[in-house]
Parts: structure tokens; C-alpha cells; sequence
């Protein structure tokens, strides 16, 4: 996918998070994996009950790009290089995460990983 493709996706994506909090100098990533169904959503809003952070929810996000999604592999491809790249920039800005997808993959999340360390 060309980059600037991937960078409108990631602003448009950073727009449906909504108001973002102050940054911090050591931003947190929070990366929150596991099978659909297994509640990771509901571990997500319960945490950000105690720590005021925007929530990237992969199934919500993925709605802002495709209104109607068909979950194939390039959508899902196009997606995560968004979520990837708005990670990326969040963190660079002092802006902490928490990340929900499925991250089932070890490669995805050593990527996710990646970017923390930067």
C-alpha cells in the first residue's frame, strides 16, 4: 500500500478517537490480545476506568475506514498498517495507548513490540 494512503488512514483514524489526553515523556502502549468473544473490550474499558487512555479497538476502527466491512485479508492488511502507523505517531507524540485487536500473531505483536521500544 503507498504511504500516503496509510498516513489518511491512520489521521482519519486518530480523528474517531476523540479528545486525546495531555502527553506524557514515557507514553505506555497497552496491548491487549486474545480470541474473539473472550472480552477483551470490556478489559479495555474496565482498565480505562483507572487509566484515562484512549482506546484504538481494531473492530471500531476498522468501520471508520470500511463503512462496510468484508474483513478480507487486504482490508485487514490496510487496516493494521493504519493502526500501526497511528501507534507509532501517538507514542513519538507522548500520547498513551491502549491497543485492542485480537493480536493473535506473534510476528504482529513482536511489530507492536517495535514500535513500544522506539
Amino acid at each position: 500500500m503507498e504511504k500516503p494512503q496509510v498516513t489518511e488512514d491512520a489521521h482519519r483514524l486518530e480523528q474517531s478517537l476523540g479528545l486525546l489526553p495531555e502527553p506524557m515523556v514515557k507514553p505506555p502502549l497497552i496491548v491487549v490480545s486474545g480470541l474473539p468473544g473472550s472480552g477483551k473490550s470490556y478489559f479495555c474499558h474496565k482498565l480505562r476506568e483507572r487509566l484515562p487512555f484512549p482506546i484504538a479497538e481494531s473492530d471500531g476502527l476498522r468501520k471508520v475506514l470500511f463503512p462496510s466491512p468484508n474483513y478480507s485479508p487486504s482490508e485487514s492488511n490496510r487496516l493494521f498498517q493504519a493502526c500501526h502507523l497511528l501507534i507509532e505517531e501517538l507514542l513519538k507524540r507522548g500520547i498513551p495507548l491502549i491497543f485492542d485487536a485480537t493480536n493473535l500473531i506473534e510476528r504482529h505483536r513482536e511489530h507492536l513490540y517495535h514500535i513500544a521500544d522506539r
